[in-house]
């Protein structure tokens, strides 16, 4: 392993997750882990009319007092996944439903923009900086941002988290000290209402493949414009097209996608931007239900900003807020930047980590955003060198394919025993023509 690598090796933003190890009666219990989270409808199963809130998948529509639509959307597909996937209500012990679960937006936002620590204190100075924070409302709840900039907060385990905590709830900023301090940092970690696992970037362009995941998570993420020129004010369908909305792009605006219909009428559009055929996405916005279609939009097949080449649609996929007992982690940055594959012969990348207890590792964690990449996956034990991942005794190795890009979380085919106070790393070896791996 030569130096260029090892000096990338412990960057690479990666998370491990573990659980106590149990006595040996019970470990047997715990060998195979769930499968890995897979789309599992195909194109001849795809109909032609999908919407979520047909089955009672979909909460209700918000409104946002501010320009975190970002955080409206990632929350809302949450919510749908975890409803979807009947999750249960930490608060109630009851499965989670369209009329009792509420994300907050508020948390998320704030969070993704602040500095607070997690309880094994991996992430210790680390923090995105907003400079001027004279004005809370403008640079922490206002603040633009992204699905990458969520999922990285939700991958932290920083939420999402429930509004049923009276500090989380947007009726909170009425509270003066809330205001003009914000969240107490104790709520950064221990109110997750369910931990994020994967988080895939799907190209819009690949139709069959995004509506295959709208079926299987409920909702994706996708950005949009929405200009007033290219919109029915009566029932919201849109198609941007930029010669009509004035030769620019306007700023984005994040919503959630909940379904399609292909044979919705083309001339439900305004006659300046009417596509040329049927079809639309079915859309959830976030500025109340007096817009649109009581809150939803249609946004057309041919919209150009939806369809620009690099556009995609971002879907979560969350488990029980207990699935694990620590996350091992040292990226609490939104920050970014690209290290390029080098083909054909792969390339590594790991961390190293040491383990705050006797505990049996589970799962890891890893961000690539290409798609088609082919991964390798070593578990080393016992290091006789941190600086080096590969010096322990190999504990583990399997492999795979990540499809889509994203957060990808693999569950380990056989849990690993780590002691406390061992050294321990996670290698993975990644291929793919062009592919790309994350780091801060």
């Amino acid at each position: 392993m030569n130096k260029r690598i090892i000096a990338l090796l412990l960057v690479l933003l990666l998370a491990l997750s573990t659980v106590p190890a149990l006595a040996a009666d019970t470990q047997q219990a715990i060998q195979e882990p769930a499968p890995d989270f897979e789309l599992t409808t195909q194109g001849g199963d795809i109909p032609s009319r999908y919407d979520s809130r047909d089955y009672g998948y979909v909460t209700p529509v918000k409104t946002q007092p501010w320009g975190n639509c970002w955080a409206h959307a990632a929350c809302a597909c949450a919510e749908t996944y975890m409803i979807k996937h009947k999750h249960t209500d930490w608060y109630t012990g009851q499965p989670v439903t369209a009329s009792t679960i509420n994300l907050s937006e508020f948390h998320l936002s704030w969070f993704s923009f602040t500095d607070a620590y997690d309880r094994l204190g991996m992430l210790k100075g680390e923090r995105t900086w907003i400079e001027d924070t004279g004005n809370i409302k403008d640079k922490y709840y206002n603040t633009g941002a992204t699905d990458q900039v969520a999922a990285l907060t939700m991958m932290r385990w920083e939420g999402p988290a429930s509004e049923r905590e009276p500090a989380l709830a947007y009726s909170s900023l009425k509270d003066a000290d809330i205001w003009d301090k914000g969240i107490d940092p104790k709520y950064a970690y221990t109110y997750d209402a369910a931990h994020l696992t994967d988080f895939y970037r799907i190209p819009i362009s690949n139709t069959e493949a995004v509506k295959a995941a709208i079926m299987e998570c409920g909702a994706g993420s996708v950005s949009c414009i929405i200009n007033t020129a290219c919109v029915n004010s009566a029932n919201g369908a849109c198609c941007y097209k930029k010669s009509v909305a004035g030769g620019s792009y306007d700023s984005a605006h994040a919503v959630t996608c909940v379904g399609w219909d292909d044979n919705y009428s083309r001339y439900n559009f305004p006659e300046a931007v009417r596509p040329s055929r049927d079809g639309a996405w079915i859309i959830k916005n976030s500025w109340g239900e007096s817009y649109g279609d009581k809150g939803y939009s249609y946004m057309s097949y041919e919209d150009e900003y939806v369809n620009a080449s690099d556009s995609a649609v971002y879907f979560y996929v969350l488990e029980s807020h207990d699935n694990y007992y620590n996350n091992y982690q040292y990226d609490g940055t939104l920050s970014a930047n690209w290290y390029e594959q080098l083909p054909p012969n792969g390339s590594k990348a790991a961390n190293v980590f040491t383990s705050h207890g006797l505990e049996l590792l589970k799962a890891a964690s890893i961000y690539v955003p290409s798609p088609n990449v082919y991964y390798e996956l070593a578990v080393y034990t016992n290091l006789s060198d941190s600086s080096v991942p590969d010096s322990g005794t190999l504990a583990l190795e399997q492999g795979g394919t990540f499809e889509f890009g994203g957060f990808h979380t693999v569950k380990l085919k056989k849990p690993v025993p780590i002691s406390y106070g061992e050294n321990f790393a996670v290698v993975f070896t990644l291929y793919g023509e062009g592919s790309q791996v994350y780091i801060s």
